[in-house]
């Protein structure tokens, strides 16, 4: 019956049979269109929240406590990625809280212009040889498009700052205030002038800050145990004639270092004993008591204790280098262990009455 007044209305009115039963629906009207047009609400939205919104509370909150975000800055070498974007977001989240908590925020966002990151970048995509110059040149060029790219790039996500008074660390007047706080901080006694160990890049002949390491993490360094020969002119009266055919033996983790070996460590509170392989040659070691078990074991033969060594009597003791018979290592006083001085902070920095004996020394040639 339905369909047949349906067919009926339709014949007789045309295109009237459809308008009568849409007129009998109660439907709302609005003005939404029925397509969003995405770009157009953002370009028109956007700045409210955003550039306009900095800009209103920089004017009116006079009177509010301020709230300074300082901008750790990106370096401007190449395209924003999700380290980026987690960072500036993050960052947007704080200033907004501190914004709806009564705070009148600062943000001056910034960009690290120097360093290895960019130089790299430079170079590899210039096949051509470039002079120091050139580069520089390069890179400051590269460093500005960049900067520009990523900051186009900053506002789109609606992060909220000053981006008209944002920073560039090669900037001139960036660089005289570096000088500036430089110059305070010789004044008030700050900086000296020392040395410490670094990590050398061989290919790019230049030093590495610790972010720019990467690590082969399923790397792993044999453990050795390590002979120093004792030196014959080290032996005082004092000294048992035994030790003129000893080794000192000591152990480390990180063989790599031996070429850098500068000392032998000894402790004075610990006990040391002459002892004898089961070998065929019959090797005289000098290894600390404590130790003799372990050792045993890794060697699978026997150790015979010669004789106990007073403390105090491997004091003056001289071995030669493994690895160099010509270079004679002076003792120091741990268990018989190298020290390796240049490798690392630790080794270096903790122990300065070392460094006051010790000659630090690099075997790195022209180019790393």
């Amino acid at each position: 019956m339905w369909s047949r007044s349906w067919r009926l209305c339709n014949t007789r009115n045309g295109i009237f049979g459809r308008r009568y039963y849409k007129a009998t629906l109660s439907l709302p009207e609005t003005d939404f269109p029925l397509r969003v047009k995405t770009y157009e609400i953002e370009s028109r939205v956007a700045p409210r929240c955003t550039t306009e919104l900095y800009e209103w509370q920089q004017r009116h909150l006079t009177d509010a406590k301020e709230f300074v975000l300082h901008d750790g800055p990106p370096y401007a070498n190449g395209r924003v990625h999700m380290g980026h974007f987690l960072n500036k977001v993050l960052k947007d989240i704080i200033n907004r809280h501190k914004l709806l908590t009564g705070h009148r925020i600062r943000y001056v966002p910034g960009w690290d212009c120097h360093g290895l990151p960019i130089e790299l970048k430079v170079y590899h995509e210039n096949s051509a040889a470039m002079t120091p110059l050139q580069i520089r040149q390069s890179a400051q060029s590269f460093a500005s498009e960049t900067m520009q790219d990523q900051m186009s790039q900053f506002k789109s996500w609606g992060v909220m700052g000053d981006w008209d008074d944002s920073y560039m660390t090669m900037a001139p007047e960036y660089e005289a205030q570096q000088m500036k706080v430089f110059i305070d901080m010789v004044e008030a006694g700050l900086i000296y002038r020392s040395l410490k160990p670094v990590h050398w890049s061989p290919s790019s002949q230049t030093a590495l800050a610790e972010a720019e390491l990467e690590y082969q993490d399923d790397h792993k360094s044999q453990a050795v145990y390590v002979g120093f020969p004792v030196s014959k002119d080290s032996v005082s009266k004092s000294m048992s004639e035994t030790l003129l055919q000893a080794e000192v033996v000591i152990w480390t983790t990180t063989p790599w270092t031996l070429p850098a070996n500068r000392a032998v460590c000894f402790n004075k509170e610990f006990e040391y004993v002459l002892c004898q392989t089961d070998s065929d040659d019959g090797r005289t070691l000098v290894v600390a008591k404590s130790t003799l078990e372990r050792l045993e074991e890794t060697l699978g033969q026997k150790l015979h204790i010669l004789e106990s060594i007073p403390p105090g009597a491997l004091e003056g003791l001289k071995c030669h280098h493994p690895l160099d018979p010509e270079r004679v290592v002076p003792p120091f006083g741990s268990r018989p262990r190298h020290q390796r001085n240049r490798h690392g902070p630790r080794p270096y920095g903790s122990r300065t009455w070392i460094r006051r004996f010790l000659r630090v020394s690099s075997e790195r040639v022209a180019r790393g």
